[in-house]
């Protein structure tokens, strides 16, 4: 079994187990509990933390991560002693699916899948459901017959992708 992270994970593959410590200064595991309450549209799970000598130890197992679903999961910590509560930390866990469990998957972001729709457009490659698709989406009907307006959809889409995968984001400095 490997060493358990050293602290949340940002990202977690469904099915799979994943663990961490969690050392608070503040909140010594023999006199506090710790439980993690994870949250999603439609999803609850509240995970009780075990002792791991001056840390808490939060165990998931591949049953528990395969409930989550893929996406962002939100998570905050409380650490409670009597009737004494104190929120401890939170963030969000990016979810990804366990693509042995599913049929097909699609990874695109719906930026890159309108970008590809309109890109099949102008190639003259769509079929009609893509040019349906698009005709909704901007809301303009016969889309197909405005390549002018396509290529400013396009511009925007692309955009929207590179964002999403981080890219085209330059930091700029100057020295003076």
């Amino acid at each position: 079994m490997p060493e358990p992270l050293s602290s949340e994970p940002t990202e977690i593959t469904q099915n799979t187990s994943v663990s961490w410590t969690k050392y608070l200064s503040d909140f010594s595991p023999t006199e506090y509990a710790l439980v993690y309450s994870f949250r999603a549209i439609n999803f609850k799970l509240d995970k009780t933390a075990t002792t791991d000598g001056a840390n808490f130890l939060i165990s998931l197992t591949p049953v528990e991560t395969l409930t989550f679903p893929p996406g962002p999961l939100w998570w905050l910590s409380k650490a409670s002693k009597g009737t004494d509560l104190y929120a401890v930390d939170d963030g969000m866990i990016q979810i990804l699916p366990d693509l042995s469990q599913t049929a097909s998957y699609d990874g695109r972001t719906f930026a890159e899948v309108m970008l590809d729709a309109i890109e099949s457009i102008l190639s003259k490659r769509a079929t009609a459901g893509t040019v349906d698709l698009v005709s909704k989406t901007i809301g303009v009907e016969n889309i197909d017959k405005r390549p002018d307006l396509l290529m400013q959809w396009r511009d925007k889409f692309k955009s929207e992708a590179m964002k999403d995968r981080g890219e085209g984001q330059n930091i700029l400095a100057r020295f003076v």
